[in-house]
């Protein structure tokens, strides 16, 4: 895996000075193939009008970044995504603003699922984690889904079947165990 930038947007509140001081969120979208744009988000505006650094990065996976980018996910869910999403904590660190140790992430639906990767997999890079409608465990999910969102997760994933082992490790709810910040499900 090589390190390439990553669009992302960020959101300081005004007047703030790099101090680490300043408790951050690292906001993952949903999708994955959706982008976060230059929008109007109420909830993150919400954040940022108190005190909190947002960063919302346009992951691997995501729209909008070519084909390859978008397709890069296949067979690699949680994992390209979850780096750059981890990269969004050292670039956090770098710029000097926020408290390396009061820095969260949230997510909604896919954004959920990588926070629930996130809390797993890199437990002690978080203060906290929020998952909206999270996607826990691979084999559930597909089994409960309609056709087309199975014909999508196995596009994504491959067979579950076949990549069982790959379907395992990417399910956080195997790894629950590994999660040490408060999580608001």
């Amino acid at each position: 895996y090589a390190e390439i930038p990553i669009a992302s947007f960020l959101y300081l509140p005004p007047n703030i000075k790099p101090d680490k001081s300043h408790p951050a969120i690292i906001f993952a979208h949903g999708g994955p193939q959706w982008q976060h744009m230059n929008d109007w988000y109420p909830r993150l505006q919400f954040f940022v009008s108190r005190g909190y650094i947002i960063l919302a990065p346009n992951y691997h996976g995501s729209t909008g970044f070519g084909r390859e980018f978008m397709e890069s996910l296949r067979k690699d869910c949680g994992g390209a995504d979850l780096r750059d999403l981890v990269f969004g904590v050292d670039y956090l660190k770098r710029i000097g603003y926020a408290d390396p140790d009061r820095i969260a992430i949230m997510g909604d639906s896919w954004g959920g699922y990588l926070t629930l990767m996130a809390l797993t997999k890199t437990p002690d890079l978080w203060a906290a984690g929020v998952a909206r409608v999270p996607l826990a465990n691979w084999f559930t999910a597909h089994q409960n889904e309609d056709p087309v969102l199975q014909a999508n997760d196995e596009w994504l994933m491959g067979d579950p079947v076949e990549n069982k082992e790959l379907w395992q490790d990417r399910s956080p709810i195997f790894f629950a165990d590994k999660i040490r910040a408060p999580l608001l499900l």
